[in-house]
């Protein structure tokens, strides 16, 4: 078995190296929706898309925000729970099929989300809102 272990630096590098990446069986995505929102978007923007995004992807809820496990295992609200569960999944090779939405602009490539759509200031507030929180960061 061949494994290759890829850490992201920087916001859209999982999404340039999905549109690049050749011969997988399996990816494990571990982050959060962010991390996640970039490797489907990298999957289905290939030119190969049909073919490629039938490979399975698993989800090890590891970011700040995580609302896919929330949807796919118990609403425990423990972290350390959802990651095992996940994980314990990927094991099994359990899988779930999701929908997918695909965001188009005139003369952007397409971006696609699974959990949620935010942009603008909204999602620019959202990023900053623990760090001005009345009692810190939670």
């Amino acid at each position: 078995m061949d494994v290759t272990i890829v850490k992201t630096d920087y916001e859209g590098q999982a999404k340039k190296l999905l549109e690049l990446m050749e011969n997988t069986d399996v990816i494990i995505v571990a982050g959060g929706d962010g991390t996640l929102q970039e490797v489907v978007t990298g999957v289905l923007r290939r030119t190969d898309e049909a073919t490629f995004s039938k490979i399975p992807i698993g989800f090890i809820p590891l970011g700040e925000t995580s609302s896919l496990s929330h949807t796919l295992f118990a609403e425990s609200g423990n972290k350390v729970q959802h990651i095992t569960d996940a994980t314990l999944a990927i094991v099994k090779g359990e899988t779930v099929p999701l929908d997918v939405l695909q965001i188009k602009g005139e003369k952007e490539q397409p971006v696609f989300a699974m959990t949620g759509l935010r942009w603008g200031s909204f999602r620019d507030a959202g990023v900053k809102v623990s760090k001005y929180w009345y009692l810190g960061p939670l």
